[in-house]
């Protein structure tokens, strides 16, 4: 598991990272917001990356970079949190920063911008990439689009896949019609044809996905009866992206089909 700290003497802005890369994304994360206590959890935790904000009260974040990579050279990749216009990204580079994310965040520039930053300094790129045919094709129908994104964008960053989506019952059948698909996240409510219902349609004329439930409504019936109908599990509303990626690494691997980005 990729290990991250964060090291900001803004407690708002560690904890949001914090956050992010830890719930969002699955990371094991950790936050100083000391820096003077930086080395001692380097050393102690190892971290692959170093999220390091460069103004800070108690030790000037490019003096923790000139030690952490006389000590740990590039073994230790580190980002430099910075404010627009910053002047000291020269001496920052000079010093061995890998990139820079800027302040303050919001959520589309984290999502994209300083999430490509920190895949790209962590080596996120395969050199051989799997054949075309074991790659998996993922299909996820929810009505709420930002749960849609949150998926999709998560196991794009995170795996080799291929990831369609639905808004609705009636589009994921016309996408399945045409499509084997190796994994399913599936919806129960959702308007005109329900999750459960769309679980019977396909039945009907070809086998399952492997299909995980979503849904808010998680009591023992509703597991049951989603059960019922072939549904491998359920995935209760919000949706803990560890928890979730453990699922879907279990699955994929008994196809053989996963293949994480960074690997």
């Amino acid at each position: 598991m990729i290990k991250i700290l964060v090291v900001d003497d803004d407690k708002a802005i560690c904890k949001h990272l914090l956050k992010y890369l830890g719930e969002q994304l699955g990371h094991q994360v950790f936050g100083v917001t000391n820096p003077l206590e930086a080395l001692a959890v380097i050393e102690k935790e190892a971290p692959h990356l170093v999220l390091l904000d460069v103004f800070m009260k108690e030790l000037n974040g490019l003096e923790l970079l000139r030690q952490i990579k006389t000590k740990y050279g590039n073994t230790i990749k580190v980002i430099m949190i910075t404010v627009a216009g910053d002047t000291d990204e020269l001496k920052a580079r000079e010093l061995g920063a890998d990139d820079f994310i800027r302040k303050p965040f919001e959520r589309e520039y984290l999502r994209d911008v300083a999430m490509e930053k920190i895949q790209e300094a962590l080596g996120y790129r395969r050199k051989n990439k799997p054949a075309e045919k074991d790659i998996p094709v993922i299909l996820v129908v929810d009505d709420e689009e930002e749960t849609v994104n949150e998926i999709k964008f998560f196991l794009n960053r995170v795996i080799e896949c291929k990831v369609d989506t639905a808004e609705n019952g009636n589009k994921a059948f016309a996408l399945i019609e045409k499509k084997n698909y190796d994994l399913m996240f599936l919806d129960i409510k959702m308007p005109g044809l329900s999750g459960i219902d769309l679980m019977r349609k396909v039945k009907k004329v070809k086998p399952l996905p492997d299909t995980f439930v979503i849904t808010g409504y998680a009591d023992g019936d509703v597991v049951q009866q989603v059960q019922e109908e072939g549904a491998i599990s359920y995935l209760p509303k919000p949706i803990y992206l560890e928890s979730f990626k453990n699922m879907v690494k279990d699955i994929l691997t008994k196809k053989n089909k996963y293949f994480e980005k960074g690997s």
